[in-house]
């Protein structure tokens, strides 16, 4: 039921600084409740955030993609491309991507 993602309900995973991202705008922290893990990676959750800015240079494992519940924001590809989003969107990370992540209203995705 979509009740268990209710913001109330996901679990605060501390700042993203703390967890090690490479922020340089605010102070985001993190909050997700996961439904789902198969055995070769692919998950199934929510994830919330504050507002900030980081770096993500790391490539992705996997393909992400999630639905924009609330909030607003954009990732920006590393050749410099922003692609803003907000409640509604949809946003799709491929495998491989890297880039940078910047939250500008609270942000609640599944």
């Amino acid at each position: 039921p979509l009740g268990y993602f209710a913001p109330e309900l996901l679990t605060p995973k501390g700042t993203r600084r703390a967890g090690g991202s490479l922020v340089d705008v605010g102070e985001p922290e993190d909050f997700s409740r996961p439904l789902w893990k198969s055995d070769d990676g692919a998950s199934v959750g929510s994830w919330a955030c504050t507002q900030g800015g980081w770096d993500s240079p790391k490539l992705r494992p996997t393909t992400e993609i999630f639905l924009v519940l609330d909030g607003e924001g954009s990732v920006t590809d590393t050749d410099g491309v922003t692609h803003p989003f907000g409640a509604g969107g949809v946003v799709v990370l491929p495998k491989h991507w890297s880039g940078r992540w910047d939250i500008t209203a609270a942000l609640i995705t599944r």
